[in-house]
């Protein structure tokens, strides 16, 4: 366990080279969640709380998989989120020479329960870009997801300065507690926007309380500096396709996302 906490620490030789000599520096965010699947999953099983780092065998690891499951009750998405920091400890402690062999290595992932994302059908996008701009700020991120295949983040990040001529250029991402990266996985790019993106950009920098420079297009209005938060793009969301008949019931049965408008 000690090793573990070591390892993920965000100043710890890992992540130090991560961000210094691989020059792709770690996300704040899963390091912290690794942190917290040591802390609620990990260091919990009893047996491994006075187990020394070269003792663990494959045996101990595939047991810990069980008792998360059965005993502990968690998810097998987060019991394989769990497992992945493990196997990345256990391949760099072979590496370093702490131990002779991995004893993570070959352990099979546990079962995941997975939901197929709902897309929204033609008639149903057709009618959100119909919406009248009763209310363009609730209504611009849904509109660029769904037109310019925007991610939350990048929608969240999206900055007056990237919008020009008839063109949303894509280089803001925003992650809450760490603030503007880029494009998830390097995804710069430039999109058009059609006759209902514009008149929404039109309408919501009509409301703008500040415009200009690198101020966000959808800034937040209780924190300056801030774009709105996720929810604001959830709710939003529900409320859009409440408005063309489509109830929030029907939509989480559907598993319509934010995400799902790409």
């Amino acid at each position: 366990i000690a090793y573990l906490q070591d390892f993920w620490r965000a100043d710890g030789e890992y992540c130090r080279q991560a961000a210094t000599v691989k020059g792709k520096p770690l996300s704040p965010t899963y390091v912290k969640h690794n942190q917290g699947d040591i802390r609620l999953h990990i260091a919990t099983y009893k047996p491994f709380v006075k187990m020394r780092l070269a003792d663990i065998t494959t045996g101990d690891l595939e047991k810990w998989l069980l008792w998360s499951r059965e005993a502990h009750g968690i998810t097998g998405n987060r019991a394989n989120s769990a497992l992945k920091l493990v196997k990345i400890a256990m391949a760099q402690a072979v590496r370093r020479g702490l131990i002779p062999t991995d004893p993570a290595k070959g352990i099979a992932r546990a079962a995941e329960a997975k939901t197929e994302k709902g897309i929204l059908t033609q008639a149903e996008a057709a009618a959100v870009c119909a919406l009248p701009l009763d209310n363009p700020r609730r209504l611009l991120p849904v509109l660029l997801g769904l037109c310019c295949g925007m991610r939350s983040g990048e929608v969240r990040g999206l900055q007056w300065q990237d919008v020009q001529g008839g063109i949303i250029d894509i280089r803001h991402n925003w992650i809450d507690r760490e603030g503007l990266k880029s494009p998830k996985c390097g995804s710069f790019r430039k999109v058009p926007y059609g006759a209902a993106v514009s008149a929404c950009l039109d309408a919501v920098r009509a409301q703008a309380r500040h415009i200009g420079g690198a101020d966000f297009v959808l800034e937040s209005l209780f924190n300056d500096g801030e774009p709105v938060s996720k929810n604001f793009f959830v709710k939003g969301l529900w409320a859009a396709l409440a408005d063309t008949g489509l109830s929030v019931e029907a939509q989480k049965r559907r598993n319509i996302t934010p995400h799902s408008l790409r």
